[in-house]
């Protein structure tokens, strides 16, 4: 009986002390990384990347965002989501958003935080381009509408060579005019005139003195 006793007592103990222990993770919990938000017409669309975990299992997610006077908040959310997107807000108001990762016991995570401001997009009929396509940008955020690839033209003489100076020659895309590639055109070399025909020589002095000859016997033979 007292044996008995002894281990009700001792199990009561255990339980007790894991009552008032708190759990603590394996290692410090991370913060979801590399957080982006795209703004659109009354709507922040969100993505960023899993946090570090340490150890610590993840379980899901939870984004919140800011009202004037208040907080909303969505939770239980699993990286297949996203892109998440937050609709029904105001545009031209910036929006708080805030992501963590929900650890289980070990409780939520640090928060990652950004600011953006929904908005209706103006692309407008400018291209913007770089080496890898052209698009149109949003002129308020710089949001991409009409990504694509360069379209290559045919060559274009830039300038044209003389019998000295090189020219130089380029393909540019055809939708945007992005200098897409450049050649240099070899000079045309220096020519003179024998029996009324232009001819072109090389600029060097062994054809100097093969004219030179050819002169004289023309002229020996007549």
């Amino acid at each position: 009986m007292k044996k008995a006793l002894s281990a009700l007592l001792a199990a009561v103990m255990v339980l007790g002390l894991a009552a008032v222990m708190p759990i603590t993770a394996s290692a410090a919990l991370g913060a979801p990384k590399n957080l982006v938000l795209t703004p659109g017409d009354g709507t922040i669309t969100v993505m960023f990347d899993p946090p570090d975990d340490n150890g610590s299992p993840i379980f899901d997610y939870s984004i919140s965002w800011s009202w004037p006077d208040d907080w909303d908040r969505r939770s239980g959310l699993a990286l297949s989501v996203l892109p998440y997107t937050i609709s029904g807000l105001t545009n031209g108001t910036e929006y708080t958003i805030q992501v963590d990762a929900n650890y289980g016991a070990y409780g939520n995570g640090p928060t990652v935080t950004g600011t953006c401001t929904p908005h209706v997009h103006d692309f407008g009929t400018v291209w913007v381009n770089d080496a890898t396509g052209h698009w149109h940008a949003c002129s308020i955020c710089g949001a991409k509408s009409d990504v694509a690839a360069h379209t290559p033209g045919g060559w274009a003489v830039v300038t044209a060579p003389t019998a000295t100076t090189a020219g130089s020659k380029q393909k540019t895309c055809t939708v945007c005019g992005y200098v897409m590639e450049t050649q240099t055109i070899a000079a045309t070399g220096k020519f003179i005139k024998l029996w009324g025909k232009e001819t072109k020589w090389l600029d060097n002095f062994g054809n100097w003195l093969l004219v030179i000859f050819c002169f004289g016997w023309i002229w020996m033979a007549f």
